[in-house]
């Protein structure tokens, strides 16, 4: 990957980045744009795809911006749960809107992973072979087929609750690798019929992984 920023009047800095798996030029928005661009293509005729598309962009930010901003104000209030067992320090650094990922990141190990474990003893198929914690951009976890799970970080940040939803979903993927009804079945009895409920309920809390997007 070859990475380029420019300037540009209103848009501020904008990183270049060429991949091999491009086939265009592609235009990514938030509060910085990005633009990935095939290796072949030349860094100018992506800027000058940026200028032609000038108008666009800053509309396209500004909705951003303010889905952003409607969003932080029915931000739910932060708890970390107690039975975490982390010092006030931690504590702090975990209710920053954006904590040090290192940190975070550690954090999460040593917390998520002994909490998956104890859950895994909730039902017999609940067996699977490892466990990483990841800075995810658009999920809360994930099971794959060869029945490792991967979690993300920022689930320590959840409400306790939340969190054993979260790794509850994963580990009912061990039982019914699809989101079939007995699937949902089989969650919604391990979360005491509060599957829908609970689901409402962390999609309060999506920000987290828009807030950590690089």
């Amino acid at each position: 990957m070859l990475d380029k920023k420019i300037y540009f009047d209103g848009l501020g800095e904008v990183s270049f980045r060429k991949t091999a798996r491009s086939r265009n030029i592609r235009i990514r928005i938030s509060e910085r744009i990005s633009v990935t661009l095939p290796v072949y293509c030349r860094y100018g005729d992506a800027a000058m795809f940026v200028k032609e598309n000038m108008d666009r962009i800053l509309k396209a930010r500004q909705k951003y911006l303010e889905k952003t901003a409607n969003a932080a104000r029915s931000t739910p209030e932060m708890r970390i749960p107690d039975e975490w067992g982390l010092s006030s320090q931690e504590k702090a650094e975990l209710l920053k809107p954006a904590p040090d990922k290192e940190i975070l990141r550690r954090i999460a190990r040593k917390t998520l992973v002994p909490r998956l474990a104890a859950l895994s003893g909730m039902h017999p198929a609940f067996k699977y072979r490892s466990v990483r914690i990841k800075d995810n951009k658009s999920n809360w976890g994930s099971c794959s087929a060869k029945k490792n799970i991967n979690l993300n970080m920022n689930l320590v940040r959840l409400p306790g609750h939340l969190a054993d939803f979260v790794m509850l979903h994963e580990l009912s993927h061990l039982a019914y690798m699809n989101h079939g009804e007995q699937f949902h079945a089989l969650l919604d009895s391990l979360t005491a019929g509060k599957e829908k409920q609970l689901a409402k309920e962390l999609r309060k809390y999506s920000w987290m992984l828009r807030v950590n997007r690089a």
